[in-house]
This record gives structure tokens, sequence and C-alpha cells, in this order.
């Protein structure tokens, strides 16, 4: 029972000396050096995957900026050939007699397809018409005139839809900073972990050989369970076993 008992603790101590100690095929420097360069790495990953999402959402702001623009310029082309007038004024007999047209054939421009559409009546078409033929006249109406078009269906949803696109692409750029937030936290951890590994191992495997000799290996009188105790200990923690006698007198 004695010796069953020394057994199981020789191997339980032999254990502890093993998680403690870094394992002897790769040195601790290496281990180091493995965990800096991951954290580096995923570092520079992370703000390159930023700068390029940063990168898309311009291009995709400015592109759909531009077919925005396009959409607009077009309806604005349509409106001012049918119902402006070559002093500036609506016509809103033209208007009338587009929106008199039958339902069945298509829609002449993209003001009469708002009334079509049930979009505006035909009073608040007419209002429209008023208000766009005023900032045609005036030297400083063109955002106002943009602010008319914007009102429009056709524009109003390509800027909804370049407003979902950014806020999408946003909601992504997010989730990704998120994700290599957690994992440069991790790899941080473990370089941390690293560094206070070095700095606990050697104080920690010292003070348990002292331990283990003083305690257990010095207790033990029987030469047979010695050096039973002896060759378990050099297999699993040679750390452990008393250093050689000094052959020098």
């Amino acid at each position: 029972m004695h010796r069953l008992f020394i057994l199981r603790f020789t191997v339980f101590v032999a254990l502890a000396a093993a998680i403690v100690t870094p394992a002897g095929c790769v040195s601790p420097d290496i281990k180091d050096r493995v965990a800096r360069a991951q954290t580096d790495a995923i570092a520079r990953l992370g703000s390159a995957y930023a700068e390029d999402l940063a990168a898309l959402r311009a291009a995709v702001d400015a592109l759909a900026r531009v077919d925005a623009a396009a959409r607009r310029a077009d309806i604005e082309a349509g409106i001012v050939s049918r119902y402006i007038t070559p002093d500036g004024r609506a016509d809103t007999g033209a208007l009338d007699a587009a929106l008199a047209q039958p339902a069945s054939e298509p829609a002449p421009d993209a003001l009469a397809a708002e009334v079509r559409a049930g979009a505006m009546t035909p009073e608040a078409a007419r209002a429209w018409l008023g208000d766009y033929a005023l900032a045609w006249r005036m030297s400083d109406g063109a955002g106002t005139r943009s602010r008319l078009l914007d009102a429009l269906t056709p524009v109003r949803d390509l800027v909804a839809a370049r407003e979902s696109l950014l806020a999408e692409l946003d909601r992504r750029a997010a989730a990704v900073a998120r994700l290599f937030a957690d994992a440069l936290a991790s790899a941080d951890a473990l370089a941390r972990a690293r560094a206070l590994e070095r700095e606990i191992t050697g104080p920690a495997s010292a003070r348990l050989a002292e331990v283990w000799r003083d305690r257990v290996l010095a207790r033990v009188a029987d030469p047979d369970s010695r050096r039973l105790l002896e060759t378990i200990l050099a297999d699993f923690a040679p750390d452990l076993l008393p250093a050689p006698a000094d052959p020098t007198p």
C-alpha cells in the first residue's frame, strides 16, 4: 500500500511538472515568436480588410450617386422638353394632355407616371410642375430642382437602394471588425500567457523540485522504492531528480 501511494503521488507530481514545464521539442523563444507573429498577422489582416471594405463602400457610393444623377438628368430632360415653355413657364395644358392619355399607353414621362401610379394626384403634379418651373427660372434653383426630382419615385428608389446597400456594407464592416478584434484579443491573450508562462515556469519548477526532494524522495529509505521513483521521474520529470553529487573533493 505504501509503495502504491508513493507511485501514484510520483505520477501526479510528474504530470504536474510536465504541465508547468514547456515542451522540450519547441523552445520558449520559438513559441514567443510564433505568438507575436500571429498577433501581428491578425492585426495587419484586419487593417487590410478594413481598408478594402472602406474602398468598396466609397466605390459603391460613387457609382450609386452617378447612377442617380444620370437618372435625374434623364427625367429632367423629359419634363423640360414637354412641360416647360421657352420662357421657363409651366405648361399645365401639356401636362393635362399627358395625363389624359389612355392607361393602356406607356406614361410619356416620370411626372405623368407618378400620377398614373397613384403616387401623386393631378393637382399635386400641377403644383410640382409650377415649383419646378420657378426653380428653372432661378439662377440658384439647381438645388431646388434636385430636391423636386428626388421626390419622384424612380430617383427616390435609387437613393433608397443606395442607402440600404451602404448600410449593409457598414454592418458587414462592423461585423468583420468585431471578428478581427476578437481574434486579435485571443492572439494577444495567448502571447500574454506565453510571457507569463516564461515568468512562472522557472520558479514553479524549482519550487516543485525542492518540495519533492525534501518532502518525499529524501524520506524513502527503501533502496528499491527509491530506484523505482527515480526511474519514473527520469521519464516524466527529470528536473525533480536530485542533482548528481559533485565528484570533486
